[in-house]
């Protein structure tokens, strides 16, 4: 009987363990009604300077349904990023010119119409309508007029419905030369070159709406597939292996990268947050981040990748469900 107790509560640390795994630096809070950062800092003890620096956000207002990312008191990235000195927070720099009624921002590099919309607490159709934008493409250092609406109900209303069409959205891509990354690949690879003993083994690392299929997209090879879906969805690993790469990388935003063996490996991108870390072993169907718009993306989706030899293979070939997605 004793050693029966033993062996439950050796399988219920292992359990937890597991549950925890990649978790321990923070976590995801939705925004609901009545919520102000004042009141969040002090319902997990942190302040609301911490809170606006993890979250680029320059102002204090809040949309229902927005999620904010709150670290842990011990975040590895305070001492990764040394923006903690002499126990005082170090304030995030936004190229801003205050201007009456508002103030004007200059783009930055890797900026999009979804993050800065998100750091200045107000919507994608809001800065496209102030600027009289026609599409979601911006530039480096072109300045745009931000402003500052009401909170009332009314205006709430708005906001919300403006949200639930910018999240489905479709991503657009701009025309001009895109940085390159470690894992860039200028030729696609034949799906021929798939070890055939594991097709039809990898599963689909999340459902939604097939945005961009791969092949040529604006006068170059888009590498993956592009799947819509909430932000903070889960993304699951498509087959069994090892974490060689977790972090962030330009127009990929928050990225994972498993390695699978016989030169196979699958790419995540543009998550709101990663779950695992580098060196980790997942299991097929293992949660591993989840679904955000980091990176070079205009709306929250997952860009899913499938390599051979480091090229790029239509994962449509390989996962059947792909081919069953609703698409935009």
């Amino acid at each position: 009987m004793k050693q029966k107790l033993i062996l439950f509560i050796i399988v219920l640390l292992l359990s937890a363990c597991s549950f925890n795994k990649g978790r321990s630096e923070g976590f995801i809070y939705v925004v609901k009604s009545g919520d102000t950062l004042s009141k969040i800092s002090s319902q997990y003890n942190i302040s609301v300077s911490t809170i606006k620096y993890y979250n680029d956000k320059y102002y204090d207002d809040l949309i229902i349904g927005e999620r904010l990312f709150i670290p842990l008191p011990d975040h590895e990235l305070a001492q990764k990023e040394n923006i903690i000195k002499d126990n005082k927070l170090v304030e995030k720099e936004f190229k801003t010119i205050k201007v009456k009624d508002g103030l004007v921002y200059r783009v930055q590099s890797g900026d999009n119409l979804y993050r800065i919309s998100r750091n200045f607490g107000i919507t994608v159709s809001q800065i496209k309508d102030l600027n009289s934008l026609d599409s979601d493409l911006i530039s480096i250092d072109q300045e745009l007029y931000i402003k500052k609406f009401d909170s009332k109900k009314t205006q709430k209303k708005k906001i919300e419905v403006a949200e639930k069409r910018d999240k489905i959205a479709e991503p657009k891509v701009s025309k001009s030369k895109a940085p390159a990354t470690p894992y860039t690949s200028p030729n696609a690879g034949e799906a021929t070159s798939f070890p055939q003993e594991w097709k039809d083994a990898f599963l689909l690392p999340v459902s939604g709406r097939l945005s961009s299929p791969f092949g040529m997209r604006g006068g170059r090879l888009h590498k993956g597939v592009d799947i819509t879906a909430p932000p903070g969805t889960e993304i699951k690993v498509a087959f069994s292996g090892t974490v060689t790469y977790t972090g962030f990388l330009r127009d990929y935003g928050n990225v994972i990268i498993v390695e699978h063996g016989k030169e196979v490996v699958t790419v995540y991108a543009h998550n709101e947050i990663n779950l695992v870390k580098k060196s980790d072993k997942v299991n097929k169907g293992d949660v591993i981040a989840r679904l955000g718009s980091t990176g070079k993306s205009s709306g929250p989706h997952l860009h899913f990748e499938i390599r051979v030899a480091n090229k790029p293979i239509d994962p449509a070939k390989i996962i059947s469900e792909i081919n069953l997605l609703q698409k935009i």
